[in-house]
């Protein structure tokens, strides 16, 4: 409305002012402007009605002056056609680059929004395998260690009380390692029921941080329905070496994991490549 209104507005003010003053023919060079006007506040359509109404009124108030009908007025009536015309334009093109600029800034913040989601798993929300693989890109902290922890189990929970108990146990567990954890380390779900944790301290430190997120994770039942599920969580850890690869300590930490779960599960293991020894921490009954 602003982009009508106030242009039609000030039209009728130069007219009126005009005659006022006695009918004059310098009211032409003040009208032209006015479309411009519109076209700035308005969109092509509304910039259009504006025009035509200043230059209908352009010819009406040219009636009153003395050179009515001849060419001069005609002049006049051309030159305000003429304005309203590129302001038409004007606000035309105007529109159409505010809705690319607008296009644009939605794709940009979609491809953020996907970009993020494509970091982090739908089912607990806390990184993916893409999502911890970018997170070790902005990684410069040594010494490191790799943690990959298992839920004892899951496949009985699934076959008795469902996947969607599955599921949500997944979920809880996940957050439950994620609050246990320090703000510092890089946390995610690896597969299935597998979660990563990688920790910038070294193994002997890590292994007694990752002895406490078993217990916090496994010290209270969870409830599904009428049951209440004991969560019971198995891990291995193996220092990453700078010279070694993820893959290859990962190979070490899986296979520290297969002795922590072979063992009774609930307990973490560390796997030592200098000695090619396995060493256990975290059972629930021992205080680390």
């Amino acid at each position: 409305m602003l982009g009508v209104i106030v242009p039609i507005g000030i039209a009728a003010l130069v007219y009126f002012l005009d005659y006022l003053d006695g009918p004059r023919t310098t009211f032409a060079g003040i009208v032209t402007c006015v479309g411009f006007m519109a076209a700035i506040f308005g969109g092509p359509r509304a910039t259009a009605f504006v025009v035509v109404v200043v230059t209908i009124g352009a010819y009406l108030f040219g009636l009153t002056s003395e050179d009515a009908g001849t060419l001069h007025q005609i002049f006049r009536l051309v030159l305000v056609a003429i304005a309203g015309a590129a302001a038409v334009f004007y606000s035309s093109v105007r529109i159409r680059r505010e809705k690319e600029r607008e296009a644009l800034a939605h794709e940009k913040v979609e491809l953020e929004n996907s970009s993020k989601l494509a970091l982090f798993d739908q089912l607990t929300g806390i990184f993916n395998r893409r999502g911890v693989i970018e997170a070790l890109e902005n990684e410069e902290r040594w010494p490191r260690s790799v943690a990959i922890l298992d839920l004892d189990k899951l496949k009985n929970i699934n076959d008795s009380l469902g996947h969607n108990a599955g599921d949500d146990f997944i979920q809880i567990v996940s957050q439950r390692i994620l609050r246990a954890v320090s703000a510092k380390d890089i946390v995610g779900r690896w597969g299935g029921d597998e979660f990563i944790v990688i920790l910038p301290l070294p193994q002997s430190q890590a292994t007694k941080v990752m002895a406490r997120v078993i217990a916090q994770v496994s010290g209270e039942p969870i409830a599904s329905g009428k049951v209440k599920i004991e969560p019971r969580l198995s891990g291995g850890i193996a220092e990453w070496v700078r010279t070694d690869s993820l893959e290859h300590t990962l190979v070490l930490a899986d296979t520290a994991l297969y002795e922590a779960k072979h063992s009774g599960g609930n307990q973490v293991v560390a796997h030592y490549p200098e000695t090619q020894l396995f060493g256990s921490a975290g059972k629930i009954n021992q205080a680390v």
